[in-house]
């Protein structure tokens, strides 16, 4: 009777916090994570299936179907896309090594981000808190198995840690950075706890510790933007942007201290950022890019395919940049739909953000999962992006109503 009250709480627990937490899981056993993130993810897409079904039997959703039209559109018109590229022109594909896995990959994306506009009733305030201690164990048992456990499974050539099984090193980063956010906006909550705020300022640095492991440099600009928006929150615009600037120059003045005391742990997050800055080193990004604007300018009125058919590096894959994907797999109308959702939603998530602090996270953590689109991971692979897309919007539409518990209290 508990799990049907707080079924829609659930749902979003599973949703959005409960895969990283998981996924860990095998990792320490030393079994195959895909035994329980293959149950989790079709629990979930079980639970997506009831809410839309009930939502549609009773006639009613919670936000209008016309506010999420731009996502509808886009998506009937990248799935034709895929359908025809896999089945019917048979184009070149490498990610998955069955064409099916990528079909499967855009309708989880879609039924579990559309069931979200059919929540009834969500306490937020549990999601939260216990998401983040869902996160808080999966980032100890992270680090666990990367430094007492390390196995090659878990760690690259070039040092860069994966933090276990099934995850990629950029996954890995991103995950330690909204490990990282989630502690601020809970450290700026807490307001007479000195061992609470000493707690989160402790997790925020093991947030950025997991950064440094995974050794991307996306994370770190996700961080540092996100970081910007929780800081004027607090304190306006001037005020954000020099706190900001004054903990980058501590971290710049301490650096070799700083470089010293992490060498022990291995890793190449430094020697990365400083390529990056220094030598505009992009680990390939650049090329890949091109060949996405190519394949776009080969038939920009529908697009050409939604992987990179172009010979050579890069071939049958995605282009790691989710707004120049949409454009060489659907042209300029479905690119212009895409645009247009990701302005609606982020626009919905400042407001939200400016309107209610306790609901900011969902804003904080949808900006990161933008900024993660823009140098990995595709439309068929982000479904971080696509959930928390429409979970904002959801938010913003119903932060006055009563009906929902946003744990104002």
């Amino acid at each position: 009777m508990l799990f049907i009250k707080r079924i829609d709480s659930i749902f979003l627990l599973l949703l959005i916090f409960a895969p990283l937490f998981v996924v860990m899981i095998p990792g320490v056993l030393g079994i195959d994570y895909v035994y329980f993130t293959v149950p989790l993810k079709w629990g979930v897409l079980f639970i997506s299936l009831f809410l839309i079904m009930r939502g549609l039997l009773n006639r009613s959703s919670t936000i209008p179907l016309s506010s999420i039209l731009f996502f509808i559109c886009f998506f009937v018109i990248y799935l034709i896309r895929v359908l025809l590229d896999v089945y019917l022109y048979k184009v070149e594909m490498t990610f998955y090594s069955n064409s099916f896995d990528y079909i499967e990959g855009i309708v989880y994306c879609f039924l579990t981000s559309l069931s979200i506009i059919f929540l009834k009733r969500v306490d937020f305030e549990w999601v939260l808190k216990r998401g983040y201690l869902l996160y808080f164990i999966g980032i100890v048992l992270s680090v666990f198995i990367s430094l007492v456990l390390s196995t090659d499974l878990v760690q690259r050539q070039e040092g860069r840690y994966e933090g276990t099984q099934g995850l990629t090193s950029l996954v890995y980063g991103h995950f330690g950075v909204s490990f990282a956010l989630l502690s601020l906006v809970l450290f700026g909550r807490t307001s007479n706890s000195i061992i609470s705020k000493v707690f989160l300022l402790g997790c925020f640095l093991l947030g950025l510790f997991v950064m440094y492991l995974a050794g991307s440099r996306s994370p770190l600009l996700a961080l540092v933007i996100c970081s910007f928006f929780l800081f004027k929150d607090k304190v306006g615009y001037l005020k954000g942007i020099f706190i900001l600037v004054f903990i980058c120059a501590l971290f710049f003045v301490f650096s070799f201290q700083i470089t010293e005391i992490l060498s022990g742990y291995g890793g190449t997050f430094f020697d990365r950022v400083q390529m990056a800055v220094e030598g505009g080193n992009s680990s390939g990004r650049d090329d890949i890019f091109k060949k996405g604007v190519d394949e776009f300018l080969a038939n920009p009125l529908l697009g050409n395919a939604f992987l990179i058919q172009t010979w050579g590096i890069g071939r049958g894959i995605y282009p790691h940049n989710i707004i120049i994907e949409s454009l060489m797999a659907t042209g300029i109308l479905g690119g212009w739909l895409f645009l247009g959702w990701i302005f609606k939603s982020l626009r919905a998530g400042l407001r939200l953000f400016n309107t209610n602090s306790n609901l900011g996270w969902i804003s904080i953590i949808y900006i990161q999962q933008v900024i993660f689109g823009m140098f990995s991971l595709s439309l068929f692979t982000h479904d971080k992006f696509w959930n928390f897309s429409i979970l904002t919007v959801f938010a913003y539409h119903h932060i006055s109503k009563t009906k929902l518990d946003y744990g104002k209290g």
